[in-house]
């Protein structure tokens, strides 16, 4: 079984509030079923936003758990794993006008 640590959004519309939950990665459905909630995230609360068991998210790492882009930011700024630099993440580069003419163009050539 593959599992992912995520967010799953909860709360009404305007006043979201986040779950941090390990669930398994191959359910499609954003509100799917869930392992174990591990913790909650509000972003409109101005210190500390991030409340994480880290005992439990420990456990689902060394477990073999896959951390999405932002609970491994919060996981990082929390001091249970080490930090990612976000500076060194490759970014793509926005395609050009004569880019995007050049791949149009087989397009058209094999109508």
């Amino acid at each position: 079984m593959s599992t992912k640590i995520r967010l799953q959004r909860v709360g009404k519309r305007g006043q979201a509030i986040f779950r941090l939950v390990v669930t398994d990665s191959r359910n499609s459905a954003k509100g799917g079923r869930v392992i174990e909630i591990i913790g909650h995230y509000d972003p409109k609360k101005p210190a500390s936003k991030v409340e994480l068991n880290k005992e439990k998210a420990l456990y689902w790492l060394k477990q073999g758990a896959i951390a999405s882009f932002k609970v491994q930011k919060f996981l990082g700024d929390l001091g249970v794993v080490p930090k990612i630099d976000v500076s060194k993440l490759k970014k793509k580069a926005p395609k050009t006008n004569s880019e995007e003419k050049t791949e149009a163009a087989p397009a058209e050539a094999a109508k």
